[in-house]
């Protein structure tokens, strides 16, 4: 510890004035041999009271402001390992993030990335629900007290998730207007794969969960829809290009995609539809083209038969 001591005082943040007395070089070594002793790795196990806090690490001459930031910044190093807070530079690092964290409450959005939550020790923040956790932070106490306390800000940021199954259950109960149709980043809170839902097929996904999601479910369950309708897309558009849906699509892969049941005629209709000559992949750039083709398809009969 002597030596780890020694940089934080060969530190620019410590000029003489801060330890020209022996009771602030004792704070300042109380100071860090407490952080050593909390960080093992566990979050929650050690009384709130016993954690450092803001006046511990302004004797290291850290750079962190106010409270709330100095309480989370000790409930997380409680979590993080001995080796994650020895050096100086680590531990400016971490008030750094959490600083940064409690500044988006108050309203002054600094950058942060999902890294700087992983490496607070978050669980669940990744570059797709980002931006929803920042603003569920914004939506807090602008002086950081309702999220100074780790399993506070951690419930926080578990919340996006279950918010996002919830409301994409909901949607698929509906009638596809009530409640309003689901969008990417909707996704992106469930933790759904960006490989599953892109922004060009939001409206395949929309429309696979409407018919084919039961009520009670969950993520996995979700992906399993959404990896049903992906594949029987991509088995139209190979069929289509090579004039083959008649003998590869079924029923069972319109349904995946979210239409109706069809009948046996529905079905040679659209298959044929799809192996006319004028008909290749270049017409199926999206869902909403085949949802289009389809329907103008059956418009045109409907119209021919009234005549």
């Amino acid at each position: 510890n002597l030596v780890l001591i020694n940089q934080i005082l060969d530190s620019d943040s410590i000029s003489a004035l801060r330890v020209d007395s022996y009771f602030e070089i004792k704070a300042m070594v109380d100071s860090y041999l407490l952080i050593q002793l909390v960080a093992d790795g566990v979050q929650g196990n050690a009384d709130s009271a016993a954690l450092p806090g803001l006046a511990h690490f302004q004797a290291l001459g850290l750079t962190i402001e106010g409270a709330a930031a100095g309480k989370l910044l000790g409930e997380v190093i409680e979590g993080l390992s001995n080796t994650a807070v020895r050096g100086y530079s680590q531990l400016q690092g971490l008030a750094e993030q959490v600083t940064k964290i409690v500044a988006v409450a108050a309203g002054s959005g600094p950058s942060l990335t999902a890294a700087d939550f992983a490496d607070l020790g978050f669980d669940g923040v990744n570059e797709g629900n980002l931006s929803t956790v920042l603003t569920n932070i914004a939506a807090t106490s602008p002086d950081g007290t309702q999220i100074d306390e780790f399993i506070e800000l951690q419930a926080l940021i578990s919340a996006v998730k279950t918010t996002a199954i919830a409301k994409i259950v909901a949607y698929s109960q509906g009638n596809g207007a009530v409640p309003a149709p689901l969008q990417l980043q909707d996704y992106h809170d469930a933790n759904i794969s960006s490989e599953q839902v892109t922004e060009g097929s939001v409206a395949l996904a929309n429309a696979a969960l409407l018919s084919n999601l039961a009520s009670s479910t969950d993520a996995d369950a979700i992906n399993t829809v959404l990896l049903a309708a992906n594949t029987a897309f991509r088995k139209t558009v190979t069929a289509a290009e090579n004039d083959i849906a008649g003998n590869i699509l079924s029923d069972k892969d319109y349904q995946y995609m979210g239409f109706a049941f069809l009948t046996a005629t529905e079905l040679d209709k659209i298959n044929g539809l799809l192996d006319s000559s004028v008909i290749d992949a270049s017409h199926l750039a999206n869902y909403s083209d085949l949802q289009n083709l389809i329907a103008g398809y059956f418009k045109i009969h409907e119209l021919a038969n009234a005549l």
